[in-house]
């Protein structure tokens, strides 16, 4: 939702180069004369005066370097390429204070937070919970192996929605509803 604030600057400054009629918006800038529907927003209407006229809230564009590019998106219209350039930049000054882990590290790193997140849900479920919802949802991967995936469902005594994935597990031939509940139970076991 656009602010009331920017919507007012937005009719403002789109008011100098449209005309409105009893049932349609027409562009006043010459060569133009694009028409837009009556329900046209100004967001809308200032989107086509940069993209076709290059005329932003600031006046006509300046391409110099010199040029930033403002915070809010909608109030103004930014150059792609620009902002990419500063991200590379910013990275660049920034890549050789970074320390990269190795790979056992990482590994800790996903195992303690594995852990204490089980440990977490362990605690909402036993204390909180009284229905639970079991999804099983079996695909297969790009290179034609296929997975199970067992996801749970449940509302807090809060009544707040929450899911958390259990498990992602090989599952060769046969999908039958036994194989289905012995992989569940197996993950229930494990768990």
């Amino acid at each position: 939702m656009v602010s009331p604030v920017l919507k007012r600057r937005n009719e403002s400054f789109v008011k100098q180069y449209m005309k409105k009629y009893e049932n349609k918006i027409v562009c006043q800038v010459i060569n133009c004369s694009a028409e837009f529907s009556i329900k046209t927003s100004s967001i809308s209407l200032a989107v086509h005066l940069a993209k076709i006229h290059e005329i932003h809230e600031t006046g006509i564009e300046d391409n110099s370097e010199e040029t930033t590019c403002p915070k809010s998106p909608r109030k103004y219209f930014c150059d792609q390429n620009k902002i990419s350039g500063l991200f590379i930049d910013f990275v660049a000054s920034n890549i050789e204070s970074f320390i990269l882990p190795d790979r056992k590290t990482v590994r800790e790193m996903i195992k303690r937070r594995f852990d204490k997140k089980k440990n977490e849900l362990k605690d909402i479920l036993e204390i909180s919970i009284s229905k639970i919802n079991l999804k099983c949802d079996i695909w297969t991967s790009l290179s034609k192996d296929p997975y199970l995936a067992i996801t749970c469902h449940f509302i807090t005594n809060d009544w707040k929605l929450n899911e958390y994935l259990l498990d992602i597990i090989y599952f060769p031939h046969p999908h039958d509803a036994s194989f289905i509940r012995n992989t569940v139970l197996e993950t229930k076991d494990t768990e």
